[in-house]
Formats: structure tokens, C-alpha cells, sequence
């Protein structure tokens, strides 16, 4: 009898030692305040150790976990570059009304970083049409129409340039991306107009020199080829005056087409440039120098 009352006692004494040791473990709630109050001050290492633990406590439970653990959790990977933990813990909020404007900012960049650009572009969407108050409107906009250039949906990156700001639209490597943007559209004026733009702020700019030497020498091509075309179905002397005036014109577009593409081609020497200079050189009858392009066109 003796035993079975010390056994009871045994017992009770290690069942409220077990109690004791269970009360000294902090709980989810308190937990979950303490991430809190760290993600509030700007704690992030420790907000994410915290929300990380118990996400997967919760995980291990197979318990359902609230959104905010995941998008605090995220918003502090994405303050701290953990781009895996950012996909991780915001994919799930990915399709959620609430998610907010900082969540599918992060996920924009988190994209990026792992280059998957459909689901980036699919970020800076959702961001730029459903949060215009957002405090990164401006760079998420910017990226969504460098994207849009990317994947090379020309129209709608032609919709969104309308609306960049002005500010940004000085700046020359989206210049460049706009000109792109004419050129797949086939809207050759607006090109040109940006070629000359783009000189402007940059004389060197590799795309604007290609692609005003290209019209200089289409312009010339085309006035070759059209009075030459008038000139032999009616050689007459007036005509052949013509002739000789829309000469003067072509070399000048000639001379012009010359000095882009030999800045181009000190800048980017590369055998498409050098056809073009070999073709002026023929053209003003300089055998030396056009030989000297068309055995760089082979190189």
C-alpha cells in the first residue's frame, strides 16, 4: 500500500514539473508579439527567425497559418535579400485581395532575382494598376516597362510610355528601350525622332547612330534607285538634269549615312557596319577604303 502511495506521489510530482517546464516555454501569443514588436522597430533578422519558427511550428502541425505571419515574414526577407524565403512565404498571398501593394513589390524583385519574368511582369501589373498610391508607383512602373520591352509585348509597353513620368523620360537607357518599342511597331517617324533625341544626350549612343545611318542611306538608296528607274525610261537631257540634281541630294544623305556609321564603327566594329561603309565608299567611287571595309566584313 506504502508503494502504490509513493508510486501516486512519483507521479504528481513529475507530471507538475512537466507542468512548470511547459509554463516556462513561451506560447504562439507570445511569440507572435514579440515578431511583432521586432518586425515593428525594424528588427528584421530577428522578426524573421521568429515568424519563421512558427510558421513551421505551424506547418509541423499541420495547422492553418494567418497570413500576416507569412507576409511579415516575407516584407522582412525582402528588407534582408533572402529572395528564397520571399518566394516561400508571399507566393501563398500571391492571389489574395489583401495581400497589399509592399507584398507584390517584393515578389516583383524576388522574380527578378530567379528571372522569372512572367511572373514578374504579373507583380509589377498588380502593383501598377491596383495601387497607384503606392510608395514605389515610380520604380515599379519603370521595371513594368522595361519588362514589357523584355517579353517584348511592344503595344502595351507603348500604352504605358504615355504615362511615365517626365523625369524618366530623359533618361537614356529607356530612350533606348522606347525606340525599340517604334521600331517593332514599324513607326518610323517616331524612331527617327528618337534617334535624334537620344544623340542629343548622348552622342555616342550606339542604337541612335545605327539608326540614323541607316535612314540617311535608305534616303539615299531610295532617290539612287527611283531616278535612276525615271532617268532610263526617258533619257532625255531635262531628265538627266534631274538626275544630276537628286545626285547631289543622295551624296549628302550619303555623307551624312557616312559619319554615323563610322562612329558606329569605331564604337562597335561589327560587319554590318562595315558592309554599310564598304557600299558609301563604292559609291563615291574610293576603291581603296571600300576594300579596306569589305576585308573587315570578312574578318
Amino acid at each position: 500500500m506504502k508503494r502504490i502511495h509513493y508510486l501516486v506521489f512519483l507521479f504528481s510530482m513529475v507530471v507538475l514539473a512537466g507542468c512548470a517546464s511547459l509554463r516556462s516555454l513561451p506560447g504562439e501569443a507570445e511569440s507572435a508579439a514579440e515578431a511583432e514588436a521586432a518586425y515593428a522597430s525594424g528588427a528584421y533578422e530577428q522578426a524573421l527567425e521568429q515568424y519563421s519558427g512558427l510558421i513551421q511550428q505551424k506547418r509541423g502541425r499541420e495547422e492553418e497559418i494567418p497570413d500576416e505571419y507569412y507576409r511579415r515574414a516575407g516584407l522582412a526577407a525582402d528588407a534582408l535579400g533572402r529572395t528564397e524565403l520571399v518566394l516561400d512565404y508571399l507566393e501563398p498571398l500571391r492571389h489574395d485581395s489583401l495581400a497589399g501593394a509592399r507584398v507584390f513589390a517584393a515578389l516583383a524583385r524576388a522574380y527578378e532575382a530567379v528571372d522569372n519574368l512572367s511572373r514578374e511582369i504579373t507583380s509589377l501589373e498588380t502593383y501598377v494598376n491596383h495601387y497607384p498610391e503606392g510608395e514605389e508607383l515610380q520604380s515599379m512602373r519603370l521595371r513594368y516597362f522595361e519588362t514589357l520591352t523584355e517579353s517584348q509585348n511592344w503595344v502595351r509597353a507603348d500604352r504605358l510610355w504615355t504615362i511615365i513620368e517626365a523625369d524618366a523620360r530623359a533618361n537614356e537607357a529607356l530612350l533606348n528601350r522606347y525606340l525599340s518599342v517604334k521600331l517593332a511597331l514599324g513607326q518610323e517617324q517616331e524612331a527617327n525622332r528618337l534617334a535624334s533625341e537620344l544623340l542629343e544626350l548622348n552622342p555616342d549612343n550606339t542604337d541612335a547612330l545605327e539608326r540614323m545611318g541607316k535612314l540617311h542611306y535608305q534616303r539615299a538608296e531610295e532617290i539612287h534607285q527611283r531616278e535612276t528607274r525615271a532617268y532610263e525610261q526617258n533619257r532625255t537631257q531635262r531628265q538627266y538634269a534631274k538626275l544630276l540634281e537628286a545626285y547631289e541630294t543622295m551624296n549628302e544623305d550619303l555623307r551624312k549615312a557616312l559619319r554615323y556609321f563610322l562612329r558606329l564603327y569605331e564604337l562597335d566594329p561589327d560587319r554590318e557596319t562595315a558592309s554599310f561603309l564598304r557600299n558609301i565608299y563604292t559609291r563615291f567611287n574610293d576603291e581603296e577604303r571600300a576594300r579596306y571595309y569589305e576585308r573587315r566584313m570578312r574578318e
